[in-house]
């Protein structure tokens, strides 16, 4: 199990009419129960919707069929939108 199938799991019970959606860095963080990495917090790259083998949190949201619209790092939120293609959509 990774650090981040809470926040899977979280993201893949969003009602399926809901298009959009934000979160901030604090709830992302009570969802896995831990702090984000610093990386997170400074690097708009770690945020990436691309899916390598080296980082688990892209393959989270991905897996949940959303992907990163945007993150706003001095404030600490994104916003996800709903993956189109949905192919990696949890059932």
């Amino acid at each position: 199990m990774s650090k981040y199938t809470p926040l899977r799991d979280y993201m893949a019970a969003v009602p399926d009419e809901v298009l959009e959606f934000s979160l901030s860095f604090e709830k992302i963080e009570e969802l896995l129960n831990s702090r984000l990495p610093q990386k997170a917090e400074r690097d708009r790259e770690w945020w990436s919707n691309e899916v390598n083998g080296r980082d688990p949190q892209p393959a989270a949201w991905r897996q949940a069929g959303w992907l990163v619209k945007f993150v706003e790092l001095p404030e600490r939120w994104v916003k996800f939108w709903r993956d189109g293609k949905n192919s990696d959509k949890l059932s």
